[in-house]
């Protein structure tokens, strides 16, 4: 089993880091890298520094196959668009407009 040296800093960016693990991962610091090739749409797998890995598994999707065929964390952040507001990264797209205030729902 490969370990990592200690003495180096490892720090996982917020992207590393999705959204439906706030809360759950209390210390980062075991964790040196995510392993994005191992996961699926369920799970999320970082390297660990004494050469192990960790696989968080949910009972439902966590990310969705974005317009490229890639995986993308699914995430409940808004951001503004020219008619209101909508979620940054998720597979059901939602926004509301604030002129007219109404929501406008679109799930894909």
């Amino acid at each position: 089993m490969k370990s990592f040296p200690e003495n180096l800093n490892y720090n996982l960016t917020d992207e590393e880091i999705p959204e439906v693990l706030n809360g759950i991962i209390k210390d980062t610091s075991n964790h040196i890298s995510r392993l994005y090739e191992l996961e699926d749409l369920s799970t999320v797998v970082y390297q660990n520094i004494d050469g192990t890995m960790t696989m968080y598994m949910f009972d439902e999707p966590i990310k969705y196959v974005d317009s490229n065929n890639q995986y993308k964390d699914k995430t409940t952040k808004l951001v503004q668009t020219e008619n209101g507001y909508a979620l940054k990264q998720n597979s059901a797209i939602y926004s509301y407009n604030v002129s007219h205030s109404r929501y406008i729902i679109s799930v894909n």
